[in-house]
């Protein structure tokens, strides 16, 4: 009996000792890890160049009335292969670091001209490494982008980078995207999709009269079947804004004559791309658009005017969008998508002919709203319908 005790005493020994052993390893606290916040990837002289930003909790968790610096850490590293850098970074790290918090990927030209699929393939891969960061490409040194702090000394994590929705809320310029819509977009067959090109803005605002550097967005970065197809200025794709899901408040600048713009602003835009001939590749865009006028009294004598310049300054934007498409062979409107998914058999036989776009045409229907924000806020103007090839 005795015997018996003393060995159920030395197990239970051995238990608590290897739980507790155990939980001793284990355990971190949370101030002793790294919590990346964003990653950056370039491409130079045959290495990939690892960025990895570390935000202070400090940052993050101030208490009422503390006034403190934010803390940025930006570290590079190299390797031969993407997964190299993560290691090289890992002999200067001094604590564990922890990917689940990362909120935004920024990756270079470079990166897209060399190939994604390095760079994918490891993002989805690894079990800590979430899919709904919002990503990004810039031709901006990748250190700095990841260093610009956002308004009134705000972590990095108040600014475009992390939350791009806030600003797309606000004005729709090219529609943010997170990794895997991204990682789903680039695979799907005939599709072509685009990055929001991130740069540095040095010249819009100041602090205590002093160049403050602030994120912007400034283009998109297009790619299709992984090939990259070329980077595009906001100027240039303006007609996007027409067809993206995103678009949820759009500012268009009417001119009614040489001298006089009326500034419509659209804020619930849907918009749709069908084919309408399949023999002959010409296709339909619907776009329908409810606005308002913020800068000027409109009355009965002159709104049929603007409404009718409105339609020609959003149709002229949607179709010099289409030209450029057919100029760089690039397809912005995605119209060989549309055809893929509605005609796929047509499709398989043309599906290697470089000259698709050249071949297609469109047809373009605008119905759209306007109601006046100024002395007749509540007056509501007719709808119009306009369908112009």
């Amino acid at each position: 009996m005795h015997r018996l005790f003393l060995k159920k005493y030395i197990y239970l020994i051995l238990i608590l000792s290897i739980v507790i052993s155990g939980c001793k390893t284990d355990m971190k606290e949370i101030q002793h890890l790294n919590y990346a916040t964003a990653l950056g990837v370039d491409f130079v002289d045959g290495k990939y160049h690892l960025f990895v930003q570390l935000i202070g909790l400090d940052a993050v968790a101030k208490r009422e009335g503390e006034v403190s610096t934010p803390l940025t850490y930006v570290s590079e590293s190299t390797g031969a292969t993407f997964l190299d850098a993560f290691f090289d970074l890992y002999k200067t790290g001094q604590e564990k670091f922890v990917w689940a918090h990362i909120t935004a990927i920024v990756i270079s030209e470079s990166v897209l001209k060399e190939g994604l699929e390095d760079v994918l393939d490891e993002l989805t891969r690894y079990y800590e490494f979430r899919l709904t960061p919002w990503i990004f490409a810039t031709v901006d040194p990748i250190e700095k982008v990841l260093s610009t702090l956002g308004l009134f000394n705000q972590p990095t994590l108040e600014t475009i980078m992390h939350n791009p929705e806030r600003m797309n809320k606000q004005n729709s310029l090219v529609r943010p995207i997170k990794l895997y819509q991204f990682f789903r977009e680039v695979l799907e067959p005939a599709r072509t999709t685009y990055l929001p090109s991130l740069t540095i803005n040095k010249k819009q605002w100041t602090k205590n009269q002093k160049d403050e550097n602030k994120l912007a967005l400034d283009g998109a970065f297009f790619v299709q079947n992984h090939q990259y197809k070329g980077y595009f200025t906001l100027d240039e794709l303006k007609g996007i804004r027409w067809i993206s899901p995103k678009s949820e408040r759009v500012a268009l600048k009417v001119p009614e004559n040489k001298s006089e713009n009326t500034i419509v602003v659209f804020e619930d835009v849907k918009s749709n791309i069908s084919v309408e001939n399949p023999n002959n590749l010409t296709y339909r865009i619907n776009v329908s658009a409810e606005g308002s006028i913020g800068n000027k009294v409109v009355n009965h004598e002159s709104y049929n005017h603007l409404l009718e310049k409105t339609k020609e300054s959003m149709e002229k934007e949607i179709k010099e969008l289409y030209h450029l498409s057919k100029e760089k062979n690039t397809d912005f409107l995605n119209l060989e998508h549309s055809y893929y998914r509605k005609h796929y058999k047509k499709w398989k036989k043309i599906e290697q002919n470089e000259l698709f776009l050249a071949k297609t045409d469109i047809n373009i229907s605008l119905e759209l709203t306007i109601e006046h924000t100024g002395a007749f806020k509540n007056y509501k103007f007719e709808t119009v319908t306009n369908d112009k090839k």
